[in-house]
């Protein structure tokens, strides 16, 4: 081997020329930090992920992650040092051999590694905010997305290193209108879209972070619920969203007010076949806004009865207490009459109405009422249930019983089990349920009537 070969370029890399020394301090440092991580790989999880266990065939695979980086590295060195390197393609739009290849491998090796690394963090912090009851609807709904975000973000980095690395990048050329008589035409390569496509990626990270970590905060000193916080963090998310856009644009280099003045009558007819989704969207900000209908919050619309999830763009989710998601447009949130059971104060106030036989004894009906209802757990002592008399009936004297629920979703199965109660009380007391009679009189025609034609 040449007596300079600490200070002769081995490879160059993405730019940077390395030279021999380079490679053997990297190689050895390598080495280095897998023997520090296999020495002391338990503790080193123990720290990380005190509440999520790592299994046995996880830690394998990470494991072989990191042997077959090693592995490929030294081989990859090793032909660059003994320029060993063979060639399959060499054209403008590609560029193909051994070298590249196994860097390519390398470098989504790397990638894996990352994902394995942020998918068991982003766990552990979870499981911790489960842990300390601080999981809450908008934890409910994000933990999976910014999970699938970050791996998405990882990917497309690695993506474009590898389009870098085998110097594969086309391009498109696009119209996009007229300034001064003359056409304008943008160029966009396939690695800018990419990085614009990361731009959104990362900004929905930096959200991530910026409503966890510091918003938090911002919530818990003014103690503010569910709700409050679903409608900030949406209208926080809207506004950085709207800038990303316009950056995107930017950086992809459209500009923004010749666009818009090339699409100006394309967005008209646009915005009548969209007026749905439009006035939709409207209609959810103004529920962000206003707040009176908000997340957490239990309402009844369309006589169906649910627990609102979010309020999206164009739709609100709501979970019925027969765990089935019902989907409804924002605007008939608005314009429609909506129920909600939670808009002052989570607890409900309830009935159940029953129908007595005339000439029962009214004040056993009273009390074996309230009885029914002070068995039932779910009904709250203070205020105490109370029996009203509610009318006369045609067949019955109505009674309704009046109780008090902590979650309004309990009121079908409160209901039920207290018309089960109910039931069985009269029954030991004798005391009837009637049901609708009515008498028929049948008249004999007379000798000498005509019957009807």
């Amino acid at each position: 081997m040449d007596k300079t070969f600490a200070s002769k370029v081995v490879f160059q890399f993405f730019g940077w020329e390395v030279t021999g020394g380079d490679t053997i301090v990297g190689v050895l440092l390598f080495i280095a930090l897998l023997v520090i991580y296999f020495r002391v790989k338990k503790q080193i999880g123990a720290f990380l992920f005190k509440i999520h266990k790592i299994d046995r065939r996880e830690v394998r695979t990470f494991n072989r992650y990191l042997l077959s980086i090693f592995g490929l590295a030294v081989l990859w060195i090793g032909l660059g040092i003994w320029n060993l390197d063979y060639v399959f393609v060499d054209r403008s739009l590609l560029y193909l051999s051994v070298q590249s290849a196994l860097f390519s491998i390398i470098v989504y090796l790397g990638g894996k590694i990352i994902i394995w690394i942020g998918d068991h963090i982003f766990r552990e912090f979870y499981l911790r905010k489960k842990d300390g009851q601080q999981y809450g609807v908008y934890d409910k709904r994000n933990e999976s997305v910014i999970r699938l975000v970050g791996k998405w973000f990882v990917y497309l980095i690695v993506l474009t290193a590898v389009l870098k690395i085998l110097r594969f990048n086309p391009e498109w050329s696009m119209y996009i209108g007229e300034k001064d008589g003359q056409e304008l035409h943008n160029t966009i390569s396939l690695i800018r879209l990419l990085d614009a496509i990361k731009i959104i990626l990362l900004v929905r990270l930096f959200l991530w972070v910026f409503l966890h970590f510091f918003m938090r905060q911002l919530y818990e000193s003014r103690d503010l619920d569910d709700s409050h916080r679903f409608a900030i963090n949406r209208l926080i998310k809207y506004f950085v969203y709207l800038i990303t856009i316009s950056v995107v644009f930017e950086f992809l280099g459209f500009n923004l007010t010749l666009l818009w003045g090339s699409l100006a009558a394309l967005m008209v007819g646009v915005g009548l076949g969209l007026q749905d989704f439009i006035r939709d969207f409207i209609s959810g900000i103004f529920l962000l806004f206003e707040r009176s209908v908000g997340v957490g919050d239990t309402i009844e619309v369309d006589g169906k009865l649910g627990r609102v999830l979010s309020i999206g763009t164009r739709v609100s989710m709501i979970e019925t207490n027969f765990m089935s998601t019902l989907m409804v447009p924002n605007s008939k949130l608005v314009s429609n009459p909506v129920l909600n059971w939670s808009h002052v104060e989570p607890m409900s106030r309830l009935f159940v109405e029953v129908g007595v036989a005339y000439g029962s004894d009214v004040p056993l009906v009273e009390k074996l009422m309230i009885e029914a209802a002070n068995e039932q757990t779910e009904i709250v002592s203070t205020p105490p249930p109370f029996v009203l008399f509610a009318d006369f009936g045609e067949n019955a004297l109505l009674f309704r019983l009046v109780f008090v629920v902590p979650d309004a979703m309990l009121r079908p199965f409160v209901a039920s089990k207290l018309r089960f109660a109910i039931d069985e009380k009269f029954r030991a007391h004798d005391i009837h349920i009637p049901f609708p009679q009515r008498d028929v009189h049948i008249i004999a025609p007379k000798e000498g009537d005509i019957p009807p034609s």
